[in-house]
């Protein structure tokens, strides 16, 4: 019984542990990757902005 306990246990600390390293590095890394991908967005739109302008007039 507490060998299961102590197992449970470490299954725990180690799904936090894994948790926790993936907010601490992959998290940054999505945010960077989105703020990238809305930087190439705005940046697309403002080009096709322009263009349309630029045809239309």
């Amino acid at each position: 019984m507490f060998e299961i306990v102590l197992c449970s246990l470490h299954l725990n600390l180690s799904i936090l542990f894994s948790l926790s390293f993936e907010c601490f590095v992959f998290l940054p890394l999505t945010l960077s990757l989105q703020s990238l991908k809305l930087l190439f967005f705005r940046l697309f739109l403002i080009i096709a902005f322009n263009s349309f302008s630029f045809i239309s007039n």
